[in-house]
């Protein structure tokens, strides 16, 4: 069942059985969301999900014998980051994602009480990581490293998140990143086979010519369930798309799209 992937795909689970099925179809990365603090606020009337996991689910989904990565999204900084690190590192993580940067002394408060002992993934959301991203670079020394649309977009008061991709600093600071960072990821990716606002093949064209590699699975991927031929399929079709030759003229109908949305 197993397939070779071009693109480096992250899942959102906490649940053991269906990240068999997601490890069984080849996704490589699968997240534990933990992150709470701020969220609802931040993305209300967004529709977006706000995760019910517990570091817990860290244990369970290593101790389930899958060979994807274990990611941790655990929450930005607070006063008692160093505990709950701690919490994430012997649950067992294989990456811990840090979201919120807003501060780079507290970011790099984080990355020391890290020490080296997993892997970080920034993410890098807000303006403020956006334009202290050599900084955030530098002190992690990330080998991965993941651009998130949602609060970009929201604190940059922008009309939705995939105006963001027409922005010139945005693909600059990517393009820096590319640079710097093995690999890079940006935003989500929708079922290829369920009718979407925004074409994944127009978004999948606009990721790879910023230099994108790595995508997160969005809710409605998963919008069928998790039937194993299912999943295989819609990951077909997206990588079909990736191996077609990323192009100006998608580039041009995405812009189109978006300025219409």
């Amino acid at each position: 069942m197993f397939m070779a992937l071009a693109f480096n795909y992250i899942a959102i689970t906490n649940n053991v059985e269906h990240a068999l099925v997601l490890d069984s179809c080849g996704i490589q990365q699968i997240m534990v969301d933990t992150e709470i603090l701020g969220k609802a606020i931040r993305q209300s009337g967004l529709n977006a999900v706000i995760n019910n996991h517990k570091i817990d689910d860290v244990t369970k989904l290593k101790n389930s014998g899958i060979k994807a990565k274990v990611i941790c999204r655990i929450n930005g900084f607070h006063e008692s980051i160093n505990l709950e690190i701690e919490q994430a590192v012997n649950a067992g993580a294989d990456i811990l994602m840090f979201p919120m940067i807003q501060n780079i002394d507290n970011f790099k408060f984080m990355v020391e009480q890290v020490n080296n002992r997993v892997a970080i993934l920034p993410l890098i959301e807000t303006p403020y990581s956006i334009f202290k991203l050599k900084e955030i670079i530098n002190i992690a020394r990330p080998s991965q490293l993941h651009f998130g649309l949602n609060d970009l977009h929201l604190s940059l008061g922008m009309k939705n998140l995939f105006e963001v991709l027409l922005s010139h600093a945005f693909s600059s600071a990517v393009a820096f990143a590319s640079n710097k960072v093995e690999l890079i990821g940006i935003g989500g990716i929708g079922d290829p086979y369920i009718t979407q606002k925004i074409n994944p093949s127009l978004l999948i064209n606009e990721y790879k010519l910023l230099g994108s590699h790595s995508v997160i699975l969005s809710r409605s991927f998963f919008t069928e369930g998790y039937e194993p031929n299912r999943i295989l399929g819609a990951l077909s079709l997206l990588e079909s798309m990736i191996c077609d030759v990323p192009n100006e003229s998608k580039r041009a109908e995405l812009k189109n799209k978006i300025e219409k949305f």
